[in-house]
């Protein structure tokens, strides 16, 4: 059955050219520890569905989040994610590409609420569904 879902992509900025750019295996270690800082910044309000390279597919059944509160939760998400870059920094010794450019990358979010159906695979849980022309629009005031 269709349900009503928030849905919101926390997305790595710069993430291809440091991938790319740098050494494989520091620069997927560093976004896997990036990812999970994200993650552990999640306030429970939001369902992990995917993991899709540099973006996490999150999503919330339900009612809107107030807008002041999906703000809270991506600001907390940003802050975990920049600390966790800071740590990078100033713990690396290491002088690799990916160790020493870490801190050029970003956050950026995509938020959507609307009609949403469940899809599962296996023990994959994720939501399907099209953007509405009368879907609910998150700006911050």
């Amino acid at each position: 059955m269709a349900e009503r879902a928030t849905i919101l992509i926390p997305d790595i900025s710069g993430y291809t050219d440091f991938l790319t750019k740098t050494e494989l295996v520091y620069s997927s270690h560093i976004i896997n520890e990036l990812l999970e800082a994200i993650l552990a910044a999640n306030s429970g309000e939001f369902v992990l569905s995917e993991v899709e390279g540099d973006a996490l597919l999150l999503y919330h059944k339900g009612q809107p989040i107030e807008a002041d509160a999906l703000v809270r939760q991506c600001l907390g998400m940003f802050e975990s994610f920049h600390k966790h870059l800071k740590i990078i920094e100033r713990d690396s010794i290491c002088q690799c590409g990916a160790c020493k450019t870490a801190s050029n990358l970003t956050l950026k979010f995509i938020a959507h609420h609307g009609m949403v159906q469940e899809i599962k695979v296996m023990q994959f849980t994720r939501p399907d569904g099209r953007g509405d022309r009368g879907q609910e629009r998150y700006r911050r005031r």
